[in-house]
């Protein structure tokens, strides 16, 4: 009997690899499905903060205001009524230095909020810019169904209320803000896009640090590139060679198809730079500080041009 079951295994052996391969490939769609599911969680963190970074305690909003589509500016009090569905928290910081180089709006990434984000815009304000930023929907105090149109026009909106007030000279983008600030430098007029970290578009992002994803299941496509094209002020991008996150490449792609465009384009590579270059406690690094500080200074500098 022993014999006549080795024999039926022998028999059969080939059984095994084609079982793990359907395991594999089964795993493989679960993992997809849940992605395509909750890929809200996996894209967006609005409730990780990035550590390692001291913040000024006195840094302060001059302005605090909350946008509604329907209804416009809304009050303290109103933002928090139920009949509200949407309200967009947008905020001002004042200049730390004098005199007064220029206004710059700037969009963050998909982790943390305004308040938790607010080192990355302390060289702005240093360097003598007023700075204007909002929270996502789900992100701070902002709330509303979120969706690739929505982030879009939310954008718009808040542009648009500011600038009956002042006038943008810079839109800066950072990471998961980059779409969304390209887009706005496409329907605006600024004097400057500034790219930190882009990606080219959130799919091809995505399935290079996760090759084993469908790049057709993301409902958020922000394609980058394809709003570049339709930027006529000059773009600069900064991003780390070693970015763990979203790969240096995408910036080279995007310098290469601006250049091809004609367009006023500079990409500062950040040698050896991580997703998170700016100066940090936790793994300083005197020689990529200096080189993010240079490029800032750049990018800064409204004289300064490439062609």
């Amino acid at each position: 009997m022993n014999d006549t079951k080795r024999a039926a295994r022998k028999k059969h052996w080939w059984r095994i690899p084609i079982r793990i391969a359907f395991g594999i490939f089964g795993l493989w769609l679960v993992i997809n499905g849940l992605f395509w599911w909750m890929q809200e969680r996996f894209l967006m963190e609005s409730g990780k903060d990035s550590n390692g970074y001291v913040e000024r305690k006195n840094l302060k909003p001059s302005y605090n205001k909350y946008l509604s589509p329907r209804i416009g500016l809304l009050t303290e009090k109103e933002k928090s009524e139920p009949r509200i569905e949407v309200a967009i928290n947008f905020q001002k910081f004042d200049s730390l230095s004098q005199p007064l180089r220029g206004k710059l709006f700037y969009l963050h990434g998909n982790r943390g909020s305004m308040e938790s984000c607010r080192f990355e815009i302390e060289p702005f304000l240093d360097a003598g810019y007023d700075v204007w930023t909002m929270d996502y929907r789900g992100f701070g105090n902002s709330k509303g169904p979120i969706s690739e149109i929505n982030l879009l026009a939310d954008a718009q909106m808040v542009y648009k209320e500011i600038l009956k007030t002042e006038q943008i000279d810079i839109i800066w983008g950072r990471s998961f803000g980059s779409c969304i600030a390209t887009y706005l430098a496409k329907e605006n007029e600024p004097k400057r896009l500034v790219l930190e970290t882009p990606y080219w578009s959130l799919p091809d992002a995505g399935c290079k640090r996760f090759p084993f994803l469908i790049s057709q299941l993301f409902r958020y496509r922000l394609p980058t590139h394809e709003y570049l094209s339709y930027v006529k002020c000059p773009v600069r991008i900064i991003h780390g060679t070693s970015d763990e996150k979203i790969y240096f490449g995408s910036s080279e792609k995007l310098e290469t198809q601006g250049k091809q465009n004609g367009q006023d384009i500079e990409l500062y590579r950040i040698e050896e730079g991580k997703h998170n270059f700016r100066p940090s406690t936790e793994n300083p690094s005197p020689k990529m500080d200096q080189a993010f500080e240079d490029a800032l200074n750049k990018c800064l500098d409204l004289t300064a041009s490439v062609l």
